[in-house]
């Protein structure tokens, strides 16, 4: 739900006339469709097999349609067994729906960009389909192009318009106009918006109430972009006169920062460095909740949407390996995935190694072990003088454990020996 998602949970219940009454029921949950409509976009309940087809067409419809998201459908076991009626089901085809720009909302977010001197634009997942339209944009403004935890390689980390988050915070006050395109903008939020003129493009009405807008453009974040780049073509714009220099700017502070990380966090960008070496370019990096991995998102270099694969603001520890897993199933054949991951964080879903091995998933996967939850422990350490609890693991030898499961597995002890 948290990155938007367009999953499908097709999810047991227990018989019909069980439903609610709290009798203990095997597997039963107490308001189990409550539980769902929490974590989901849509949620429905078959109770009545002629019925069935609307229900799955509304869920399908509700996932795609929108800011995409999760959908779960409940069927109670008896239901399988009951006669539909319906001799043959016609294939769903799913169309967007056309969301046209309104001319108003468009008019003044180009009125904004025209007077703006240090413009930024932030993006996030909800971008992931408009990368070309928002580099087009970047290039035309002279804007770097900000990520946070998802919308890595939305535009590639060597264009010269891409920057780290930590980067952008350093030259924010500077900034007069941020653009956020299918972005929550938390960056902008955290970091104080008092002075700057706000535009957005987002499908999702909601988020202009959480940061509100002096210009919103409501439509999804290609077509938006596209009719933002068109109507500024041609017209005078306050930021081309020092856009050159403002980007080679932003490029000496990247640089500046890259070697500051580096010596900041030498162990976990030298294995970085390491990893990156010995991948394919377009390889899909998908991170986790470990040291290696929060450093990654402002050090990997990502050469495209839904190359850096990560956990959006839930952050939820353990998502890492069993998410590549998909990952690697989805593009067997077409791309290869790298997933890293903690020994704690792997722990959670290691056992997944078993799908891996049955559905001979090619996924290269990196287990860090440091017998700890190494985040927590450094946040301890630097917090709290070093009273460290529940922190501590006694994590197995994930070599062997990999080899139990018949997988291949190699233990390295330098970045040498990783690349």
């Amino acid at each position: 739900y948290s990155v938007g998602a367009p999953v499908f949970g097709l999810i047991g219940q227990v018989p019909s006339k069980g439903i609610g009454k709290g009798k203990g029921l095997l597997h039963e949950i107490k308001d189990q469709s409550g539980h769902l409509d929490r974590l989901t976009k849509f949620t429905t309940l078959i109770t009545n097999p002629t019925k069935a087809e609307a229900q799955l067409r509304a869920a399908f419809q509700a996932m795609l349609s929108g800011r995409r998201g999760p959908v779960a459908v409940e069927i109670p076991p008896n239901v399988y067994t009951m006669p539909t009626g319906v001799a043959e089901v016609p294939d769903f085809i799913y169309r967007q729906p056309e969301v046209r720009v309104d001319p108003a909302q468009l008019a003044a977010a180009v009125s904004i960009l025209a007077e703006a001197k240090c413009p930024m634009i932030m993006v996030g997942g909800g971008a992931v389909d408009a990368g070309n339209p928002i580099r087009e944009l970047a290039e035309l403004l002279g804007a770097p192009v900000v990520p946070y935890r998802v919308g890595h390689g939305i535009v590639p980390t060597d264009h010269v318009c891409s920057m780290y988050a930590p980067v952008a915070y350093r030259m924010w006050k500077d900034v007069d106009v941020v653009v956020g395109i299918g972005s929550r903008m938390s960056c902008a939020r955290d970091w104080g918006t008092a002075g700057l003129k706000i535009v957005r493009i987002d499908i999702d009405a909601d988020e202009f109430l959480k940061v509100a807008p002096d210009a919103g453009v409501l439509c999804d974040a290609k077509g938006g972009t596209e009719a933002l780049v068109a109507e500024l073509l041609g017209r005078s714009l306050a930021c081309v006169e020092d856009k050159d220099a403002r980007l080679a700017d932003c490029e000496r502070l990247s640089k500046s920062f890259r070697e500051e990380v580096s010596d900041r966090f030498k162990v976990a960008c030298d294995l970085l460095q390491a990893i990156q070496r010995g991948c394919p370019d377009d390889v899909v990096f998908v991170d986790e909740l470990t040291n290696l991995g929060h450093i990654s998102k402002f050090f990997w270099r990502t050469g495209g949407a839904r190359h850096h694969l990560s956990t959006g603001y839930q952050s939820n520890l353990g998502w890492g390996y069993a998410s590549a897993l998909g990952a690697a199933y989805a593009l067997k054949g077409k791309k290869r995935v790298l997933s890293i991951n903690g020994d704690g964080g792997f722990l959670f879903t290691g056992v997944e190694m078993a799908s891996a091995k049955l559905h001979e998933i090619p996924l290269v996967a990196i287990v860090v072990n440091d017998n700890a939850f190494g985040n927590v422990k450094s946040l301890q350490e630097r917090w709290y003088g070093g009273r460290n609890i529940a922190c501590q693991l006694a994590s197995p030898d994930f070599v062997k454990m990999a080899e139990s499961f018949g997988l291949r597995a190699v233990r390295a002890d330098t970045p040498e020996e990783l690349e």
